[in-house]
């Protein structure tokens, strides 16, 4: 089965979705899984169980190449669900309940970014920077 995820929308919603399409891709190993983001795919660099999967939806051929096989293509939208709307669940929690259809989070890791070494040293000596003028 081949199966797309496309992730619209602001930062945010891209880092709020990467805990729950890892829980995805560990539990369906056999699937051939693809995720189309809107402008903030570079977030997934770096990301071991993503990155290979993850494509901007304005990649030339991404349709061709990607979408027009699948068996299914997902488009969660956590911000409708009751239980983000009425604060009973995080935007990574809804996000989990529409890409892996639960509500047990227990096993929902953290957001987590990978940086490349210079956007590391580039952090570090933009915090020092804001230092020296405090």
């Amino acid at each position: 089965m081949k199966t797309v995820f496309m992730i619209d929308g602001g930062a945010g919603r891209v880092i709020a979705s990467i805990p729950a399409l890892e829980k995805y891709v560990k539990s369906h190993p056999n699937e051939d899984i693809k995720i189309l983001i809107g402008g903030w795919d570079n977030l997934l660099w770096g990301n071991i169980l993503l990155q290979n999967i993850t494509y901007s939806m304005d990649t030339k051929g991404v349709f061709e190449n990607v979408v027009k096989d699948a068996d299914r293509v997902i488009k969660p939208e956590p911000y409708i669900l009751p239980s983000y709307f009425k604060q009973e669940a995080s935007l990574a929690e809804a996000f989990d309940e529409e890409i892996n259809q639960t509500k047990d989070h227990s096993d929902l890791g953290n957001p987590k970014l990978y940086l490349m070494k210079a956007e590391e040293k580039l952090g570090a000596n933009i915090v020092e920077i804001g230092r020296a003028h405090v």
